[in-house]
């Protein structure tokens, strides 16, 4: 049986969702939809947005993580941010690295897109909770190693690497890592000049390198 086609999410029932503005307590609760996935629960906030459960019903039934990015809606600097990270990870495949399936631009010119939906624990907590020996941890430290080189390989470069970013679980009792969120990821170019392009400073303090 077909279901019967969604309405659009209004611009300020989007926005709202995005600055996490209490529900009108005139309004009955309603299901939010950003493109084809409708909305669960959030799963966190960062510098450059939220991401919340999300679950698609079309082409497949899944659940994804949907991050939408937040700032100032139509800024040009959040929209070409969205477009590096949109850019970036289509041309990243492979199997320590969050996938992406669908990317776009919703109610309010609000980007969003959904991702591989990363079931683990930050890289740190997740070596202290299964109480990894030194070889277990090297060997997982080695294949996030390779997930990093996959993307330097393509001149992408994260810069925003920490525990958070680097989620790990147990598939066949081994340890598998994942690298997500390349919302500050930034490609190797050159300008006219010749010169290597200087982006600007963006990161967490606690994990940038000192220079």
């Amino acid at each position: 049986m077909n279901e019967p086609p969604q309405k659009a999410v209004p611009d300020d029932e989007a926005t709202r969702v995005l600055d996490h503005e209490p529900e009108p307590r005139s309004r009955k609760r309603r299901e939010v939809r950003i493109g084809g996935y409708r909305l669960i629960r959030e799963l966190g906030t960062g510098g450059m947005g939220k991401v919340f459960l999300a679950e698609q019903t079309e082409p497949v039934q899944r659940k994804v993580a949907l991050k939408l990015i937040g700032g100032k809606r139509g800024d040009s600097l959040y929209s070409a941010l969205f477009d590096v990270e949109r850019q970036t990870l289509a041309r990243l495949h492979h199997p320590y690295i969050a996938q992406v399936y669908e990317a776009g631009t919703g109610p309010g010119k609000m980007p969003w897109f959904a991702m591989e939906l990363v079931q683990g624990e930050p890289i740190t907590k997740h070596c202290q909770s299964h109480d990894l020996s030194l070889e277990q941890r090297l060997r997982l430290f080695m294949r996030v190693c390779q997930g990093v080189q996959h993307a330097h390989h393509r001149g992408i470069i994260h810069r925003d690497l920490k525990p958070a970013n680097i989620l790990v679980s147990q598939v066949d009792g081994e340890s598998m890592p994942k690298v997500i969120d390349f919302g500050v990821a930034t490609s190797l170019r050159e300008n006219k000049d010749g010169k290597a392009h200087r982006p600007m400073q963006v990161g967490t303090p606690a994990y940038m390198s000192p220079e």
